[in-house]
Protein backbone atom coordinates (compact mmCIF):
# COMPACT_ATOMS: atom_id res chain seq x y z
CA UNK A 1 0.00 0.00 0.00
CA UNK A 2 1.23 3.95 -0.67
CA UNK A 3 2.55 5.34 2.07
CA UNK A 4 -0.08 8.24 1.05
CA UNK A 5 -3.07 5.54 1.30
CA UNK A 6 -1.13 4.63 5.35
CA UNK A 7 -0.89 8.16 6.16
CA UNK A 8 -4.70 8.70 5.88
CA UNK A 9 -5.83 5.54 7.20
CA UNK A 10 -3.73 6.53 10.30
CA UNK A 11 -6.20 9.64 10.99
CA UNK A 12 -8.95 7.68 10.66
CA UNK A 13 -7.82 4.92 12.82
CA UNK A 14 -7.81 7.11 15.90
CA UNK A 15 -11.24 7.03 17.13
CA UNK A 16 -10.88 3.16 17.23
CA UNK A 17 -7.21 3.16 19.12
CA UNK A 18 -8.73 2.09 22.46
CA UNK A 19 -11.45 -0.26 21.23
CA UNK A 20 -9.21 -2.53 18.67
CA UNK A 21 -6.43 -3.94 19.76
CA UNK A 22 -5.61 -4.79 16.20
CA UNK A 23 -5.70 -1.07 14.76
CA UNK A 24 -3.98 -0.48 18.16
CA UNK A 25 -0.93 -2.61 17.45
CA UNK A 26 -0.44 -1.63 13.84
CA UNK A 27 -0.64 2.12 14.58
CA UNK A 28 2.03 1.39 16.79
CA UNK A 29 4.12 -0.74 14.64
CA UNK A 30 3.97 1.88 12.01
CA UNK A 31 5.56 4.47 14.93
CA UNK A 32 8.70 2.79 14.16
CA UNK A 33 8.33 1.96 10.41
CA UNK A 34 11.42 2.35 8.09
CA UNK A 35 9.74 5.34 6.04
CA UNK A 36 9.89 8.35 7.90
CA UNK A 37 6.82 10.34 6.93
CA UNK A 38 5.07 7.30 8.25
CA UNK A 39 6.85 7.57 11.39
CA UNK A 40 6.10 10.54 12.07
CA UNK A 41 2.55 10.10 11.38
CA UNK A 42 2.42 6.77 13.48
CA UNK A 43 4.09 8.71 16.03
CA UNK A 44 1.93 11.67 16.09
CA UNK A 45 -1.35 8.93 16.51
CA UNK A 46 -0.03 7.00 19.12
CA UNK A 47 1.49 9.41 21.35
CA UNK A 48 -2.29 9.61 22.64
CA UNK A 49 -2.17 6.03 24.01
CA UNK A 50 -1.13 5.26 27.64
CA UNK A 51 1.11 1.82 28.25
CA UNK A 52 4.59 0.71 27.72
CA UNK A 53 4.37 -0.29 24.16
CA UNK A 54 3.89 3.88 23.57
CA UNK A 55 6.44 5.00 26.28
CA UNK A 56 8.80 2.53 24.20
CA UNK A 57 8.00 3.51 20.32
CA UNK A 58 8.73 7.24 22.13
CA UNK A 59 12.07 6.04 23.36
CA UNK A 60 12.83 4.19 19.77
CA UNK A 61 11.98 7.33 18.07
CA UNK A 62 14.29 9.95 20.45
CA UNK A 63 17.11 7.31 20.05
CA UNK A 64 16.32 6.98 16.19
CA UNK A 65 15.04 9.94 14.79
CA UNK A 66 16.40 13.12 17.49
CA UNK A 67 18.29 15.34 15.22
CA UNK A 68 14.36 15.60 12.92
CA UNK A 69 12.73 18.74 14.31
CA UNK A 70 9.15 17.74 13.01
CA UNK A 71 10.04 14.23 15.51
CA UNK A 72 11.20 15.87 18.06
CA UNK A 73 7.78 17.78 18.19
CA UNK A 74 5.62 14.67 17.67
CA UNK A 75 7.52 12.87 20.98
CA UNK A 76 6.98 16.51 22.85
CA UNK A 77 3.18 16.30 22.01
CA UNK A 78 2.51 13.13 23.47
CA UNK A 79 1.17 13.01 27.06
CA UNK A 80 3.64 10.80 28.31
CA UNK A 81 6.40 13.13 28.74
CA UNK A 82 4.72 14.82 31.84
CA UNK A 83 4.77 11.62 34.10
CA UNK A 84 9.29 12.02 33.69
CA UNK A 85 9.36 8.21 33.56
CA UNK A 86 9.65 8.60 29.20
CA UNK A 87 12.91 11.14 29.91
CA UNK A 88 14.35 8.77 32.94
CA UNK A 89 13.87 5.81 29.89
CA UNK A 90 14.99 7.45 27.35
CA UNK A 91 18.51 9.16 29.14
CA UNK A 92 19.64 5.12 30.07
CA UNK A 93 18.57 4.07 26.46
CA UNK A 94 22.55 2.76 25.38
CA UNK A 95 21.66 4.08 21.88
CA UNK A 96 20.20 7.37 22.54
CA UNK A 97 22.91 7.92 25.39
CA UNK A 98 26.07 7.21 22.59
CA UNK A 99 24.85 9.93 20.28
CA UNK A 100 25.76 13.86 21.46
CA UNK A 101 24.51 15.56 19.08
CA UNK A 102 22.67 19.03 19.23
CA UNK A 103 19.15 17.08 18.41
CA UNK A 104 19.78 14.15 20.72
CA UNK A 105 20.52 16.87 23.56
CA UNK A 106 17.90 19.07 22.25
CA UNK A 107 15.00 16.50 22.88
CA UNK A 108 16.90 15.51 26.22
CA UNK A 109 16.53 19.52 27.57
CA UNK A 110 13.22 19.99 25.65
CA UNK A 111 11.80 16.94 27.78
CA UNK A 112 13.08 18.47 30.82
CA UNK A 113 11.34 21.77 30.62
CA UNK A 114 8.40 20.46 29.48
CA UNK A 115 8.56 18.56 33.21
CA UNK A 116 8.95 21.50 35.31
CA UNK A 117 7.43 23.92 33.82
CA UNK A 118 4.71 21.77 34.89
CA UNK A 119 5.57 22.61 38.45
CA UNK A 120 4.91 18.58 39.67
CA UNK A 121 7.61 17.55 41.93
CA UNK A 122 6.28 13.96 41.19
CA UNK A 123 7.40 14.74 37.90
CA UNK A 124 10.51 15.52 38.40
CA UNK A 125 11.42 12.43 40.80
CA UNK A 126 12.46 10.11 37.84
CA UNK A 127 14.83 11.89 36.42
CA UNK A 128 16.39 13.04 39.45
CA UNK A 129 16.88 9.50 40.17
CA UNK A 130 18.05 8.99 36.71
CA UNK A 131 20.70 11.87 36.99
CA UNK A 132 21.80 10.57 40.73
CA UNK A 133 22.07 6.68 39.55
CA UNK A 134 24.29 7.50 36.16
CA UNK A 135 26.60 5.08 36.23
CA UNK A 136 29.94 5.03 33.18
CA UNK A 137 28.81 4.05 29.71
CA UNK A 138 30.38 0.05 29.49
CA UNK A 139 31.13 1.73 25.83
CA UNK A 140 33.73 3.76 27.22
CA UNK A 141 31.78 6.84 25.58
CA UNK A 142 31.38 9.79 28.27
CA UNK A 143 27.71 10.24 29.12
CA UNK A 144 27.77 13.89 30.72
CA UNK A 145 26.27 15.06 27.81
CA UNK A 146 22.97 14.09 28.90
CA UNK A 147 22.77 15.16 32.15
CA UNK A 148 24.23 18.68 30.72
CA UNK A 149 21.46 18.80 28.33
CA UNK A 150 18.48 17.49 31.26
CA UNK A 151 19.75 20.33 34.14
CA UNK A 152 19.86 23.07 31.53
CA UNK A 153 16.01 21.93 30.59
CA UNK A 154 15.24 21.58 33.93
CA UNK A 155 16.66 25.11 34.59
CA UNK A 156 14.62 26.70 31.56
CA UNK A 157 11.45 24.94 32.70
CA UNK A 158 11.60 26.34 36.21
CA UNK A 159 11.90 30.21 35.04
CA UNK A 160 8.94 29.20 33.17
CA UNK A 161 6.30 27.30 35.22
CA UNK A 162 2.77 27.53 35.22
CA UNK A 163 1.85 25.73 38.69
CA UNK A 164 4.46 27.28 40.23
CA UNK A 165 4.40 24.04 42.66
CA UNK A 166 8.64 24.38 42.39
CA UNK A 167 11.28 26.90 42.81
CA UNK A 168 11.78 29.12 40.06
CA UNK A 169 15.89 27.67 39.51
CA UNK A 170 18.15 25.24 40.17
CA UNK A 171 19.66 26.89 43.17
CA UNK A 172 17.06 27.61 44.83
CA UNK A 173 15.82 23.94 44.21
CA UNK A 174 18.93 22.74 45.14
CA UNK A 175 19.34 25.01 48.43
CA UNK A 176 15.29 24.47 49.66
CA UNK A 177 14.01 21.19 47.78
CA UNK A 178 10.82 19.87 47.58
CA UNK A 179 10.29 16.75 49.98
CA UNK A 180 9.59 15.01 47.72
CA UNK A 181 12.96 15.60 46.13
CA UNK A 182 14.61 16.24 49.31
CA UNK A 183 17.21 12.49 48.83
CA UNK A 184 17.91 12.67 45.09
CA UNK A 185 19.69 15.98 44.60
CA UNK A 186 23.11 15.23 44.67
CA UNK A 187 22.86 14.13 40.60
CA UNK A 188 21.95 17.33 39.66
CA UNK A 189 24.01 19.34 41.96
CA UNK A 190 27.42 17.61 40.48
CA UNK A 191 26.12 18.05 37.26
CA UNK A 192 25.80 21.87 38.00
CA UNK A 193 29.73 21.86 39.41
CA UNK A 194 30.68 20.33 36.15
CA UNK A 195 29.43 22.51 34.12
CA UNK A 196 32.13 25.54 34.36
CA UNK A 197 34.82 22.83 34.35
CA UNK A 198 33.83 21.53 31.34
CA UNK A 199 32.93 24.47 29.63
CA UNK A 200 36.56 25.87 29.65
CA UNK A 201 38.14 22.47 29.14
CA UNK A 202 39.03 22.61 25.44
CA UNK A 203 39.69 18.96 25.75
CA UNK A 204 36.61 17.86 26.69
CA UNK A 205 34.20 16.41 23.81
CA UNK A 206 32.42 18.93 21.87
CA UNK A 207 29.33 17.55 22.40
CA UNK A 208 29.65 17.57 26.42
CA UNK A 209 30.47 21.21 25.79
CA UNK A 210 27.52 21.88 23.70
CA UNK A 211 25.01 20.51 26.00
CA UNK A 212 26.84 22.91 28.65
CA UNK A 213 26.43 25.79 26.83
CA UNK A 214 22.94 26.72 27.57
CA UNK A 215 23.26 26.73 31.10
CA UNK A 216 25.39 29.83 30.86
CA UNK A 217 21.64 31.76 30.58
CA UNK A 218 20.78 30.95 33.78
CA UNK A 219 24.06 32.49 35.56
CA UNK A 220 24.63 36.26 36.34
CA UNK A 221 25.29 38.04 33.39
CA UNK A 222 28.83 38.92 34.73
CA UNK A 223 29.39 35.28 35.20
CA UNK A 224 27.90 33.98 31.96
CA UNK A 225 30.08 36.92 29.83
CA UNK A 226 33.10 35.65 31.36
CA UNK A 227 32.26 32.19 30.18
CA UNK A 228 31.15 32.58 26.94
CA UNK A 229 33.70 35.48 25.88
CA UNK A 230 36.02 32.69 25.08
CA UNK A 231 33.76 30.46 23.80
CA UNK A 232 33.19 32.48 20.62
CA UNK A 233 36.79 32.72 19.91
CA UNK A 234 38.30 31.17 16.40
CA UNK A 235 40.19 28.46 17.75
CA UNK A 236 37.06 26.51 18.99
CA UNK A 237 35.70 24.98 17.09
CA UNK A 238 32.96 26.37 14.67
CA UNK A 239 29.76 24.32 16.25
CA UNK A 240 30.96 25.94 19.95
CA UNK A 241 31.07 29.37 18.27
CA UNK A 242 27.77 29.49 17.13
CA UNK A 243 25.66 27.68 19.97
CA UNK A 244 27.52 30.26 22.36
CA UNK A 245 26.50 32.91 19.70
CA UNK A 246 23.28 31.82 19.89
CA UNK A 247 22.99 31.71 23.81
CA UNK A 248 24.62 34.88 24.18
CA UNK A 249 21.78 36.54 22.34
CA UNK A 250 18.60 34.05 23.34
CA UNK A 251 19.50 35.77 27.05
CA UNK A 252 18.76 39.37 26.01
CA UNK A 253 20.14 42.29 28.30
CA UNK A 254 22.66 44.78 27.54
CA UNK A 255 25.62 43.20 28.69
CA UNK A 256 25.08 41.11 25.70
CA UNK A 257 26.22 43.86 23.02
CA UNK A 258 28.81 44.61 25.38
CA UNK A 259 30.06 40.49 24.90
CA UNK A 260 29.85 40.78 21.12
CA UNK A 261 31.80 44.25 20.84
CA UNK A 262 34.90 42.67 23.30
CA UNK A 263 35.56 39.30 21.71
CA UNK A 264 34.42 40.48 17.45
CA UNK A 265 37.83 40.95 16.93
CA UNK A 266 38.75 36.97 17.94
CA UNK A 267 35.87 35.98 16.32
CA UNK A 268 35.58 33.23 13.54
CA UNK A 269 34.76 34.17 9.91
CA UNK A 270 30.71 32.64 10.53
CA UNK A 271 30.02 33.76 14.39
CA UNK A 272 31.37 37.29 13.32
CA UNK A 273 28.68 37.86 10.80
CA UNK A 274 26.06 35.86 12.79
CA UNK A 275 27.24 38.77 15.64
CA UNK A 276 27.51 41.91 13.49
CA UNK A 277 23.75 41.05 12.21
CA UNK A 278 22.71 41.68 16.17
CA UNK A 279 24.84 44.48 16.25
CA UNK A 280 23.41 46.24 13.32
CA UNK A 281 19.91 45.88 14.57
CA UNK A 282 21.07 48.56 17.55
CA UNK A 283 22.67 51.04 14.45
CA UNK A 284 23.39 54.40 16.49
CA UNK A 285 25.79 52.67 18.57
CA UNK A 286 27.65 50.49 16.09
CA UNK A 287 28.00 53.57 14.12
CA UNK A 288 29.12 55.64 16.98
CA UNK A 289 32.08 53.27 17.27
CA UNK A 290 32.81 52.61 13.81
CA UNK A 291 33.35 56.44 13.67
CA UNK A 292 35.09 56.67 17.04
CA UNK A 293 37.64 53.68 15.12
CA UNK A 294 36.56 50.95 18.12
CA UNK A 295 35.36 48.67 14.63
CA UNK A 296 36.36 48.18 11.42
CA UNK A 297 34.21 49.71 9.37
CA UNK A 298 34.95 46.57 6.30
CA UNK A 299 33.00 44.52 8.92
CA UNK A 300 30.14 46.01 7.51
CA UNK A 301 28.95 44.90 3.83
CA UNK A 302 27.40 46.79 1.48
CA UNK A 303 23.94 45.45 1.78
CA UNK A 304 23.80 46.69 5.72
CA UNK A 305 25.49 50.17 4.52
CA UNK A 306 22.19 51.08 2.54
CA UNK A 307 20.16 49.51 5.02
CA UNK A 308 21.98 52.46 6.97
CA UNK A 309 22.01 54.74 4.52
CA UNK A 310 18.20 54.34 3.81
CA UNK A 311 17.41 54.38 7.69
CA UNK A 312 14.19 55.94 9.37
CA UNK A 313 16.30 57.74 11.79
CA UNK A 314 17.99 60.84 10.67
CA UNK A 315 21.11 60.43 12.77
CA UNK A 316 21.42 56.87 11.80
CA UNK A 317 21.76 58.15 8.03
CA UNK A 318 23.71 61.49 8.88
CA UNK A 319 26.62 58.99 10.44
CA UNK A 320 26.03 55.96 7.76
CA UNK A 321 26.89 58.71 5.20
CA UNK A 322 29.68 60.28 7.25
CA UNK A 323 31.32 57.03 7.33
CA UNK A 324 30.53 54.91 3.92
CA UNK A 325 29.81 57.91 1.80
CA UNK A 326 27.06 57.93 -0.34
CA UNK A 327 26.73 56.41 -3.85
CA UNK A 328 26.59 58.73 -6.04
CA UNK A 329 26.66 59.55 -10.14
CA UNK A 330 24.86 58.56 -12.83
CA UNK A 331 23.36 54.93 -12.53
CA UNK A 332 23.11 54.01 -16.56
CA UNK A 333 26.30 55.87 -17.57
CA UNK A 334 28.43 53.57 -14.76
CA UNK A 335 26.05 50.58 -16.08
CA UNK A 336 26.99 51.70 -19.84
CA UNK A 337 30.85 52.08 -18.33
CA UNK A 338 30.89 48.94 -17.29
CA UNK A 339 29.43 46.89 -20.04
CA UNK A 340 32.01 48.57 -22.27
CA UNK A 341 34.82 47.69 -19.95
CA UNK A 342 33.88 44.21 -19.19
CA UNK A 343 33.49 42.77 -22.30
CA UNK A 344 37.60 42.90 -22.71
CA UNK A 345 37.37 40.98 -19.57
CA UNK A 346 37.49 36.89 -19.71
CA UNK A 347 36.45 36.32 -15.89
CA UNK A 348 37.19 33.61 -13.84
CA UNK A 349 34.52 31.02 -13.01
CA UNK A 350 36.28 30.23 -9.12
CA UNK A 351 37.03 33.36 -8.34
CA UNK A 352 33.55 34.60 -9.41
CA UNK A 353 31.86 32.24 -6.81
CA UNK A 354 34.20 33.69 -4.19
CA UNK A 355 32.39 36.87 -4.96
CA UNK A 356 28.95 35.75 -5.50
CA UNK A 357 29.33 34.17 -1.96
CA UNK A 358 30.75 37.51 -0.81
CA UNK A 359 28.35 39.90 -2.07
CA UNK A 360 24.80 38.14 -3.70
CA UNK A 361 24.68 35.39 -0.79
CA UNK A 362 23.79 37.19 1.49
CA UNK A 363 20.28 37.98 -0.48
CA UNK A 364 20.28 35.61 -3.27
CA UNK A 365 19.77 31.59 -3.37
CA UNK A 366 21.74 30.50 -6.66
CA UNK A 367 22.61 26.63 -7.34
CA UNK A 368 21.73 25.58 -3.03
CA UNK A 369 24.38 28.40 -1.90
CA UNK A 370 22.82 31.52 -0.43
CA UNK A 371 19.40 33.14 0.92
CA UNK A 372 16.05 33.81 -0.50
CA UNK A 373 15.74 37.10 0.61
CA UNK A 374 15.62 38.31 -2.91
CA UNK A 375 14.24 37.53 -6.54
CA UNK A 376 15.07 34.05 -7.72
CA UNK A 377 18.04 34.59 -10.18
CA UNK A 378 18.24 31.46 -11.53
CA UNK A 379 17.23 33.15 -15.22
CA UNK A 380 20.74 34.85 -15.49
CA UNK A 381 21.99 32.81 -18.05
CA UNK A 382 19.71 33.54 -20.62
CA UNK A 383 20.15 37.58 -19.82
CA UNK A 384 22.53 39.40 -21.57
CA UNK A 385 25.27 41.39 -19.60
CA UNK A 386 24.57 44.00 -20.05
CA UNK A 387 20.93 43.26 -18.45
CA UNK A 388 22.82 41.99 -15.65
CA UNK A 389 25.12 44.78 -15.20
CA UNK A 390 22.14 46.62 -14.78
CA UNK A 391 20.58 44.39 -12.20
CA UNK A 392 23.40 45.08 -10.06
CA UNK A 393 24.53 48.35 -10.20
CA UNK A 394 20.67 50.26 -10.98
CA UNK A 395 18.71 47.88 -8.35
CA UNK A 396 16.56 51.19 -8.40
CA UNK A 397 16.11 50.98 -11.81
CA UNK A 398 12.72 49.54 -11.78
CA UNK A 399 11.54 48.01 -8.62
CA UNK A 400 8.44 45.16 -8.63
CA UNK A 401 6.37 46.41 -5.66
CA UNK A 402 6.32 42.48 -4.26
CA UNK A 403 10.70 43.63 -3.60
CA UNK A 404 9.63 46.89 -2.75
CA UNK A 405 11.41 47.78 0.87
CA UNK A 406 9.83 48.61 3.77
CA UNK A 407 10.91 50.45 7.33
CA UNK A 408 9.72 48.81 10.38
CA UNK A 409 10.37 51.28 13.90
CA UNK A 410 9.31 49.47 16.96
CA UNK A 411 8.32 51.20 20.07
CA UNK A 412 11.09 49.70 21.99
CA UNK A 413 13.41 51.11 19.19
CA UNK A 414 14.72 48.43 17.43
CA UNK A 415 14.58 49.11 13.71
CA UNK A 416 13.80 46.08 10.94
CA UNK A 417 14.31 47.11 6.87
CA UNK A 418 13.65 44.57 4.39
CA UNK A 419 10.91 43.62 1.79
CA UNK A 420 6.94 42.19 3.44
CA UNK A 421 6.43 38.85 3.45
CA UNK A 422 3.19 38.90 4.64
CA UNK A 423 0.51 40.95 6.87
CA UNK A 424 -2.34 39.93 9.18
CA UNK A 425 -4.76 42.02 11.60
CA UNK A 426 -2.10 41.23 14.01
CA UNK A 427 1.24 41.28 12.77
CA UNK A 428 3.69 41.68 10.28
CA UNK A 429 6.16 39.37 8.62
CA UNK A 430 9.38 41.61 7.08
CA UNK A 431 12.24 39.54 5.43
CA UNK A 432 15.48 41.54 5.30
CA UNK A 433 19.10 40.62 5.66
CA UNK A 434 19.15 39.03 8.97
CA UNK A 435 16.31 36.70 8.84
CA UNK A 436 12.56 36.84 9.05
CA UNK A 437 11.04 38.67 11.62
CA UNK A 438 7.06 38.56 13.31
CA UNK A 439 6.02 41.60 14.53
CA UNK A 440 3.09 42.54 16.31
CA UNK A 441 1.19 45.53 15.28
CA UNK A 442 0.61 46.80 18.62
CA UNK A 443 4.48 47.13 18.94
CA UNK A 444 5.19 49.29 15.46
CA UNK A 445 5.78 52.75 15.94
CA UNK A 446 6.48 53.61 12.14
CA UNK A 447 5.69 51.58 9.16
CA UNK A 448 6.72 53.34 5.86
CA UNK A 449 8.04 52.08 1.72
CA UNK A 450 10.98 53.45 1.05
CA UNK A 451 10.30 53.30 -2.60
CA UNK A 452 13.58 51.71 -3.25
CA UNK A 453 15.00 47.93 -3.62
CA UNK A 454 16.19 45.93 -0.53
CA UNK A 455 19.70 45.33 -2.82
CA UNK A 456 21.81 48.28 -2.49
CA UNK A 457 23.43 50.56 -4.80
CA UNK A 458 27.52 51.40 -4.87
CA UNK A 459 28.35 47.68 -5.62
CA UNK A 460 30.74 48.94 -7.70
CA UNK A 461 32.75 50.21 -4.50
CA UNK A 462 34.10 46.31 -3.49
CA UNK A 463 33.36 44.74 -7.45
CA UNK A 464 35.75 46.68 -10.10
CA UNK A 465 35.51 45.84 -13.59
CA UNK A 466 37.85 42.76 -13.80
CA UNK A 467 35.92 41.36 -10.53
CA UNK A 468 32.27 41.68 -11.95
CA UNK A 469 33.77 40.40 -15.19
CA UNK A 470 34.63 36.94 -12.79
CA UNK A 471 31.11 37.70 -11.22
CA UNK A 472 29.00 37.24 -14.23
CA UNK A 473 31.39 34.53 -15.40
CA UNK A 474 30.21 32.31 -12.11
CA UNK A 475 26.43 33.35 -12.91
CA UNK A 476 26.12 33.00 -16.92
CA UNK A 477 28.42 29.42 -16.28
CA UNK A 478 26.88 26.02 -16.72
CA UNK A 479 26.54 23.84 -13.18
CA UNK A 480 30.08 22.50 -14.38
CA UNK A 481 31.48 25.38 -14.35
CA UNK A 482 32.13 25.74 -18.50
Amino acid sequence: VAPGVVENGLWLAVRFLRSDDSIRNRVLALAVDKNLRLRFAGLLVAGDLDGPETTRALIQAGARDAEDRWMRTAILSSPATQSGQLLAALVKEPVFRSQATRGHAGLARQLAAALAAGGKPAGLKPVFAALSDAEVDPSGNSDNWWKLAVVSGLADGLRRQIAHGLPESVAALLANPPPDLADSTDGVRKVVESARRILCDPATPVGERLAAIPMIEHLPASEASALIGPLLNRREPAEIQKAALETLIRMGGNFVAATLYANLAMMGGDARVGAMQFLQSRPTELLKKINAGVINPSLVDASARWLFANHGSADVRALAQEIFGRATGDRKALVSRYTATVAEWTGSVDEGHKLFLQACSVCHRFRGEGTDVGPDISDVRIKSPAMLLSDILDPNGTVEPRWESYSIRTKGGRSYMGIIESESNEAIVIRGLGGTETIPRHQIEAYEPLGVSLMPEGLEASLTESKMADLLAYLRSTRDGG
